[in-house]
């Protein structure tokens, strides 16, 4: 019995799988992907995972974490030991019905989770065609979307935060932060530097904006995280006036910077831009706001509107 497999089974409760037969179930998922992990473990707690990990990175062992095996692009499946959380972390932890937040293991079925907040009135609203097999806790690694993301926003949008055990063995909380010293000691070196590429004058002049083709657009960039925009252009004989609505979806309010709407032609390119002021300057949860802007004798190459979060 290899050492991996040994340890594992003297050390968790949980399920240790290193037969073929289930080696090769765990080699699938919804992709058209096939390769074979070194063994399948499936922990009966956030600790026993926590150990797993531990004791794979001993053995110069991989990990990779998986839940319903949803996925169409591969993700979770490799040449690795797999921890399963969908089988016992799946529970529902707390509950603020008032505040409309729930605490969840990553193994929880989306499904389930809807089931069980629809006696109180709630839904969580990042509906994916595979809800009856998708794990929160995959749905979070993936940021998935389904049909209502417009108006709803994705994974990132209704997630709070994240406590997390990085391949290191460090245990650590994602969540928002204003600059690096508010993040978690363990994670701060991480946290300076992402912030650091988001403040780069490079990464805001080239990151793709979320382009409208005129009606219907989602906004979602660093600097407006949490509320979406949507557009309705109406021309006139000598002007187009861009309608817009901005929603915040976060679970919490949030301020709103100035907008940048920009005219584009068929190829993306821009051919004129504003820089308006918000009309509010925040936003309660589940509030919409309205704004407007005009562009006089808009150039005729003009066939779609996008709309950023200025840089302040």
């Amino acid at each position: 019995m290899p050492g991996l497999e040994r340890r594992l089974k003297a050390e968790l409760t949980g399920d240790v799988r290193f037969d073929p037969f289930t080696r090769g179930r765990y080699a699938t998922d919804a992709s058209h992907y096939q390769i074979t992990p070194v063994g399948v473990v499936v922990p009966r707690t956030i600790e026993e995972a926590d150990r797993a990990i531990a004791i794979a990175r001993a053995e110069k062992v991989t990990v990779l974490p998986r839940g319903g095996g949803t996925s169409q692009c591969g993700q979770t499946v490799g040449p690795s030991l797999v921890v399963d959380c969908s089988k016992y972390l799946n529970r529902i932890l707390d509950l603020d019905v008032a505040g409309r937040r729930v605490a969840v293991e990553p193994g929880i079925v989306l499904d389930d989770l809807n089931r069980q907040l629809k006696k109180h009135g709630l839904w969580y609203p990042v509906d994916i065609s595979t809800a009856s097999r998708a794990t929160i806790g995959g749905m979070a690694g993936n940021n998935s979307c389904g049909g209502r993301s417009l108006r709803y926003g994705t994974m990132r949008d209704n997630v709070v935060a994240i406590d997390a055990i990085l391949a290191n063995g460090t245990k650590a909380h994602f969540g928002r932060i204003g600059r690096a010293e508010d993040a978690p000691e363990a994670i701060r070196p991480l946290a300076r530097d992402l912030l650091a590429i988001g403040a780069r004058d490079m990464v805001m002049k080239t990151w793709p904006s979320t382009a409208t083709l005129y009606r219907g657009a989602r906004l979602a960039d660093a600097a407006g995280a949490g509320l979406q925009v949507t557009v309705n252009p109406a021309r006139t004989p000598d002007s187009l006036v861009v309608n817009g609505k901005i929603t915040n979806t976060a679970s919490s309010a949030r301020e709103i910077p100035r907008l940048r709407v920009a005219l584009r032609d068929d190829h993306n390119a821009e051919v004129a831009s504003q820089v308006i002021d918000p009309p509010r300057n925040s936003l309660a949860p589940g509030a919409t706001t309205a704004f407007s802007t005009v562009f006089k004798n808009p150039d005729s190459a003009a066939t779609g509107v996008a709309v950023t979060f200025a840089a302040q």
